[in-house]
């Protein structure tokens, strides 16, 4: 009766933890369709300061979404950095992408600038 109680237990105990890991994977967060990310918000122009602090002589732009910013990665973008500066300092749609990694390495690039990763963002078209 004993050594059928304590499979029983531990059949049980099984079957619990697998009920919870499944609970546990329904709750992660699913990735985005990269096809379907339609966003809104404030383009921002920031001036690039390098790694001792001192300003480069040179802006980039950033996608303000509500509280954090991202870097605009053009090299991977279908708009170009012209296309935005007429939107500096307003409120604009874009369909994008949200991605993490390197900001500053790009595949046609023929010099490596400040290693920055991170989150960044790619803009497929505005809106």
């Amino acid at each position: 009766m004993l050594k059928l109680t304590t499979v029983f237990l531990i059949l049980f105990s099984l079957l619990a933890c697998e009920t919870t890991k499944d609970s546990y994977n329904s709750m992660e967060k699913k990735p985005q369709d990269p096809d379907k990310f339609m966003i809104s918000g404030h383009i921002a122009e920031k001036e690039f300061i390098k790694k001792n602090g001192q300003p480069a002589g040179f802006t980039e732009l950033y996608f303000r979404a509500s509280v954090k910013d991202y870097f605009i990665k053009f090299c991977e973008s279908k708009i170009t950095k012209k296309d935005l500066d007429p939107f500096i300092d307003q409120v604009v749609t874009v369909h994008a992408e949200i991605r993490d990694g390197n900001w500053d390495i790009c595949e046609d690039g023929p010099q490596e600038m400040q290693s920055r990763i991170g989150a960044y963002m790619i803009i497929k078209e505005l809106k």
